[in-house]
């Protein structure tokens, strides 16, 4: 998988410093404007390394984007800065990548290999496959979309502790939702400050105006059905090619499914051939045997009368009444959305509105 890279930082003054072909003007301005904070002293400088701090978000161009803050070179003046590398995602990279372990994936420095942003080169993304055949959601994983809820419908970001279960819970929740809200979701990992576009971040420092902390790790449910639908709406995600073959018998050989298909076509059409063969060589059988006596003949029945005959029957024919039809069931609904628990209609994470809620009241009485 290929991204684009975005390097920003400072040698006389913040700003880009490299980005690879195809990164455009608009998505320049959108990278170079996002903040999210900055160490200032020699031990947050240091906690980079072991403590990451990054977050991801939708572009106005519609691609995705995932910022990560690293130790920059020293500026002209000797004062220590701090940049920014971005990979910038088409959408089909970037589900892929949520189907994998984001965590392994993000943590890869493999990834983030500053040669390529320098010279602003795309860039290879190597993804840690997940064993995660189906999603399903821990109740930390519960807890922090519950948290996202409650605080998106205030228009403000979740903040949660800056603990390594938030972080990874976060992390998770684009493979158990739908894809476009997957695409909508924006989210940050040890962050000193919200930016503007992320709604569920873990922050080093107290919140600030934008931000709300949510307890989610205690207390009852405040969206207990859409917490009960969280992972229903996600695509499986397969991401090891043995895994085709979970579900078929013919696991123990590690053959594809499609082949195995194939297998079991084969086999019905051969069986099908076989069986309808079977009449025809019962029929050629008995042919080769000697024929035996014919009986004798039997004398001819009277002859019915018959509209050839001249006799016509008169007695009307009776009618036979046709079965009354059984009502049909009335249409199955469809399961609601996980964020709108009755309707397909996904939240815009990055208008700062709350979400539309179904209406859940009984309709009232019409006047007859």
């Amino acid at each position: 998988m290929q991204a684009l890279t975005h390097l920003f930082g400072s040698t006389d003054g913040y700003r880009t410093l490299a980005r690879a072909p195809g990164v455009s003007d608009a998505e320049d301005a959108a990278l170079a404007a996002l903040g999210f904070g900055s160490p200032r002293t020699s031990e947050e400088f240091e906690s980079l390394a072991a403590s990451p701090c990054m977050a991801g978000r939708l572009l106005p161009s519609g691609r995705y984007a995932i910022t990560r803050l690293f130790v920059g070179q020293s500026d002209v003046a000797g004062r220590q800065t701090v940049e920014r590398r971005t990979l910038v995602l088409s959408n089909e990279t970037w589900m892929h990548l949520a189907g994998c372990d984001l965590w392994a994936t993000l943590l890869d420095e493999r990834n983030w290999t500053r040669d390529a942003f320098a010279n602003g080169t795309p860039i290879s993304v190597h993804a840690a496959t997940s064993d995660d055949l189906l999603p399903r959601a821990s109740e930390i994983e519960q807890r922090t979309f519950d948290a996202l809820l409650s605080a998106h419908e205030v228009g403000r970001c979740a903040a949660l502790p800056m603990e390594a279960r938030f972080s990874k819970a976060i992390l998770r929740l684009p493979a158990l939702l739908p894809p476009e809200q997957s695409m909508a979701l924006g989210w940050g990992i040890g962050l000193w400050s919200v930016p503007t576009g992320v709604w569920l971040a873990t922050l080093r420092t107290p919140s600030n105006g934008r931000s709300s902390f949510v307890a989610p790790t205690a207390g009852a449910w405040r969206h207990p059905d859409r917490i009960a639908s969280l992972g229903s709406d996600a695509a499986p995600r397969m991401p090891r090619a043995e895994r085709m073959t979970a579900a078929s018998p013919l696991q123990g050989w590690k053959m594809p499914s499609l082949i195995a298909g194939a297998l079991l076509v084969l086999a019905v059409v051969v069986w099908l051939a076989i069986t309808g063969l079977m009449p025809a060589q019962q029929t050629g059988a008995s042919s080769a045997t000697p024929s035996a006596p014919a009986p004798a003949p039997t004398p001819a029945a009277p002859q019915q009368p018959s509209i050839a005959s001249g006799a016509v029957n008169t007695q009307p024919t009776p009618q036979t009444s046709a079965a009354p039809a059984m009502p049909s069931a009335p249409p199955v609904q469809p399961a609601g959305d996980a964020f709108k628990g009755g309707t397909r209609e996904a939240p815009s994470f990055g208008s700062g509105r709350p979400p539309a809620e179904a209406n859940t009241q009984p309709a009232p009485p019409q006047p007859s």
